[in-house]
């Protein structure tokens, strides 16, 4: 598999609620109606839960606790899908829609898609007594 992750930085004028609503319910709506056109396998959001550790991990790494909002995650089957899908006109039609749908929700000069394949090291197996 090969994906992209994008972190989701809110816009500051909107409630949290109605981002997360605008984010995970329309946009995920509208990822989920597009998805065969973009040949998707696979597409995850990640709500940032907040916690206290959040800052004693930035101190430890001298970093300043800026934390995004959630993150996305598209993937698909392989490298050949992604590129079709950028390169296809159905498909790049989808993109615009929601390149257009995420200024309702996410500040567009904060983030920056990125292209990774995983390697998974630890997947539900390890039992912790």
């Amino acid at each position: 598999m090969i994906k992209i992750t994008y972190s989701i930085f809110a816009r500051k004028d909107l409630a949290p609620d109605i981002v997360r609503s605008r984010w995970m319910d329309e946009h995920g709506d509208m990822v989920r109606r597009f998805s065969e056109k973009l040949r998707l396998a696979r597409y995850v959001q990640t709500l940032r839960t907040p916690h206290r550790l959040e800052g004693v991990m930035a101190a430890s790494r001298n970093q300043p606790a800026q934390y995004p909002f959630g993150m996305a995650e598209l993937y698909w089957r392989s490298r050949e899908d992604l590129e079709w899908s950028f390169t296809d006109a159905d498909a790049r039609e989808c993109y615009r829609q929601l390149l257009e749908d995420e200024k309702r929700f996410a500040e567009r000069t904060e983030w920056m898609p990125w292209i990774g394949a995983e390697h998974v090291v630890i997947d539900g197996e390890v039992t912790h007594e």
